[in-house]
């Protein structure tokens, strides 16, 4: 939450600002083995019923991202707007496996394109 700075003082000018680091960042508890970003989701979603929020703007920033695209996944009528910044889709994207995945996807579709 401590790198959220200007942005987060910007928006309380028009909107009730909620923010949380989830498990084990910053100043959260511990992390659980094997927690998932979808996990941290579901984290943000109780949040969100303990506040009585029923709808929320959601952005998410970096691995928050992954965790936002969770939520508006699992929980769609909670999710007002959905806004990504910085983030992927998936974990692997930056691994050599996502790597080698977008290789072969490229070169698949490759091979199937018609000639002219």
């Amino acid at each position: 939450m401590a790198l959220w700075g200007e942005f987060v003082t910007r928006l309380q000018d028009t909107f009730q600002v909620v923010s949380f680091d989830p498990r084990g960042v910053g100043l959260s508890s511990d992390v659980p083995r094997l927690y998932t970003t979808r996990a941290m989701a579901r984290d943000g979603l109780a949040l969100l019923d303990h506040l009585g929020i029923e709808r929320a703007h959601v952005f998410g920033l970096s691995l928050g991202g992954m965790v936002a695209s969770w939520l508006a996944i699992d929980a769609p009528t909670r999710v007002r707007s959905l806004a990504l910044a910085s983030t992927i889709p998936d974990p692997d994207a930056n691994s050599w496996r996502g790597v080698l995945r977008a290789l072969a996807f490229r070169a698949a579709r490759l091979m199937h394109v018609a000639p002219r």
